[in-house]
């Protein structure tokens, strides 16, 4: 067994950044990109200076008793910096938009019903056409996100890992995952009645931390054929946060009886 490992933190901050966070302005008043982890050069909000901080991961490694050879590049924010990699969508501490991020929501979406596909994809043998999941699958978390009651607020990236495993009979096997956050806002409004409301400000936050694609030259019966598959790694984490603030609110329906009784007549006894 032959294995290198490198671990390492790097602090980005770029000559862009340099001049954002001594003028406030762009250079050159370049528009702000959607995905961003600061503001003006700065961490979003004084509890966050861990923004900025990536930590990086390289191994290989050749097992000469198996002829497997691995590789893998991992890239992570620090787990204090509260906005991740990347972040799509508003932040705390802007204003948020009138109008709702088709795109963005559609996007959070497919990575909330993630599992949904992978379980929707499960029993095919990896071919390429098996690796097109079934119309319905599909079209769920799109159906979700033109509903007008629901809205993805932002969407976090926290981490992306890249793994490929080569085998000695030429098989290749090869992972792109990520540790993504979608936080949703709601308002379910029947007829002027407020049944369901998600604060934005206390987002449901729903965050996979290893959900992305399997591919390969082998399928699932180690037939020589294109592989590509949703996959999720439930043992890596994953949380569906709802505590937020009491951030969900139920509305609550009273319904008042009154009795009149006409001259002469009495109510019943029960």
């Amino acid at each position: 067994m032959v294995a290198v490992e490198v671990d390492m933190e790097i602090d980005f901050q770029t000559a862009a950044e340099e001049k954002i966070n001594s003028s406030g302005q762009l250079p050159g008043g370049t528009t702000p990109t959607q995905g961003r982890t600061m503001q003006n050069g700065a961490p979003l909000a004084p509890d966050n200076p861990a923004d900025g901080i990536t930590q990086l991961k390289l191994l290989a490694q050749s097992d000469q008793a198996t002829g497997l050879i691995t590789a893998m590049i991992q890239v992570g924010a620090d787990p204090a910096d509260k906005d991740g990699l990347l972040a799509f969508g508003w932040l705390p501490g802007e204003t948020r938009p009138v109008n709702k991020d088709i795109w963005l929501t559609l996007f959070g979406s497919y990575i909330s019903f993630w599992p949904m596909l992978v379980d929707f994809s499960s029993g095919n043998h990896g071919g390429a056409v098996d690796a097109a999941l079934t119309v319905a699958g599909l079209a769920i978390p799109g159906a979700v996100a033109l509903i007008p009651w629901f809205r993805v607020e932002r969407v976090i990236v926290f981490g992306a890992e890249y793994l490929q495993r080569d085998h000695n009979s030429g098989e290749i096997e090869a992972f792109i995952l990520f540790d993504v956050e979608a936080d949703w806002s709601a308002d379910v409004d029947i007829g002027g009645f407020h049944l369901i409301a998600i604060d934005p400000n206390f987002p449901l936050a729903v965050r996979y931390k290893a959900i992305g694609l399997r591919f390969g030259n082998r399928d699932d019966a180690l037939q020589p054929n294109f592989t590509l598959k949703p996959v999720f790694d439930a043992s890596k984490g994953f949380t569906i946060d709802v505590a937020r603030g009491g951030s969900i609110k139920v509305a609550r329906h009273s319904t008042r009886s009154s009795r009149s009784s006409a001259p002469g007549c009495r109510a019943p006894t029960l």
